[in-house]
């Protein structure tokens, strides 16, 4: 995992991380005063005093990480390092699911089949599943106290996660339980993502961004966005306007009395996207956010910039005004803080909308709007972006002058339109909570698309 450095190298590194936050961030002293970050800093500095490897020194940071509590204020390993992780370094080759607060296999990446699908984790080498999750649960910097985002990312990187914070060996002696309720044990043994692409057969589907499925037997339309991107939309040869389009037309022939709007996974920092979907069932004029702001508006110093966006301090010279002494906002009369109408032929039936904690930034600032403004049913979990205030737009990245790794900051900060239904500290909760069924993996199942179906044909 890279090369040892020496405290007063490392030392060098965590002061020009402290200067870029207090410099750059757009909401540091949420959760803590500054004299209170600075004194996790200092407490971090003084556990830094023997020589440590990068991903050590990453790992080390993590107190200040959580004392901001930003999801996207990041401090990670080079690019080149994280590219050699996830092509060509040995890990373990399973995914899993979180349900209930255990872990359960999800796929094997081998090409066969060494435990049933579905098995619940019990020990992995001897250390207990729920000990593991636990783990890997604090090494994961969420949005205030949010907790459902670290599971999903868990979900999502699990290989990574377990090399990086738990073990790194050439084998695994891993204890289950089967659907059945037998105990059993199998050993597998590490693979790179090079080996497991030579061991598995392709799938042969390719999964387009945005997809819908119409159900007739509910008159429904169900609509899986999983990203909010467009740049990986247009990628995948999809146009949004184009989609949305046809979506509504046909929904319009069929008679459709209800759209579902799944969102689980769906992610990305565009909002002009979201509000481009809300405006397809959207029923009177809305607004997304109430105020956009940022704390500086000259580019902090640094030994070396890897992004630093120069365009972007052109632009908020000239429209972010002073709100408060170390504040800059968006003026009232922006274009960006105007309400929008609705489209001409935009949808006018029920809606349900359906998230994870996985649902982040536009995606989640969509499953916002639609509840606050009553237009739609929120189904799922709660949401992993901030339910009042979030962070987004462009990242500063920065490299740290001895050990290399990326320092990543959020220069935008958001605060939604509305106010949440629950604590100020989380996501935007659901109006009913829907969670995987740990029965639905040994069968392949998506358990939260299969009861909300059923909830929609129990109720029309």
């Amino acid at each position: 995992m890279g090369r040892t450095y020496y405290p007063e190298k490392l030392h060098q590194d965590l002061e020009e991380f402290r200067e870029l936050v207090h410099a750059a961030h757009p909401d540091p002293y949420r959760y803590r005063t500054k004299e209170q970050l600075d004194l996790t800093f200092d407490s971090v500095k003084t556990t830094i005093n023997v020589p440590l490897t990068t991903d050590g020194f990453v790992r080390s940071m993590l107190p200040v990480l959580k004392a901001i509590g930003d999801s996207h204020c990041r401090v990670e390993l080079s690019e080149e390092t994280l590219v050699q992780m996830r092509d060509r370094t040995a890990m373990i080759p399973i995914t899993v699911k979180v349900i209930d607060g255990a872990l359960y296999v999800n796929d094997e990446l081998k090409g066969f089949r060494s435990f049933p699908q579905g098995a619940r984790l019990i020990r992995i080498n001897g250390i207990l599943a729920g000990s593991i999750l636990e783990r890997l649960r604090n090494a994961i910097v969420c949005d205030g106290a949010n907790l459902t985002m670290a599971d999903r990312r868990i979900e999502r990187e699990f290989r990574s996660l377990y090399y990086l914070q738990i073990e790194r060996p050439s084998s695994f002696d891993i204890q289950f339980e089967a659907p059945d309720g037998e105990i059993g044990v199998a050993t597998i043994f590490a693979m790179t993502a090079v080996d497991i692409g030579n061991s598995r057969k392709p799938s042969g589907t390719t999964t387009l961004p945005w997809g819908s499925r119409w159900i007739p037997e509910i008159s429904t339309m169900w609509l899986g966005l999983r990203t909010m991107d467009l740049d990986s939309m247009r990628t995948a040869g999809q146009e949004p306007e184009k989609f949305l389009t046809s979506i509504l037309r046909e929904l319009k022939k069929n008679k459709g009395a209800m759209l579902v709007v799944d969102l689980r996974g769906a992610g990305g920092r565009e909002l002009g996207m979201a509000e481009m979907v809300f405006g397809a069932i959207a029923m009177e004029p809305y607004r997304l956010v109430e105020n956009i702001s940022i704390r500086s508006r000259t580019l902090p110093s640094c030994s070396k910039w890897i992004a630093d966006h120069p365009e972007f301090y052109l632009d908020v010279n000239a429209r972010y005004p002073r709100m408060l002494p170390d504040r800059y906002g968006v003026h009232p009369e922006d274009d960006r803080l105007t309400d929008l109408q609705p489209e001409g032929k935009a949808f006018k039936g029920k809606v349900y909308v359906l998230c994870d904690g996985y649902t982040r930034d536009a995606a989640a600032a969509f499953v916002m709007l639609a509840k606050r403004t009553r237009r739609a049913r929120i189904v799922g979990e709660e949401v992993g972006t901030n339910a009042y205030t979030y962070t987004g737009g462009r990242d500063l990245i920065a490299e740290a002058p001895n050990s290399k790794v990326r320092f990543i900051v959020p220069l935008m900060r958001y605060t939604a339109s509305g106010k949440p239904s629950g604590p100020l500290d989380h996501g935007e909760l659901p109006n009913t909570e829907l969670r995987p069924d740990a029965r639905s993996i040994a069968r392949g199942a998506d358990s939260v698309k299969e009861n909300l179906i059923m909830y929609i044909r129990e109720t029309q």
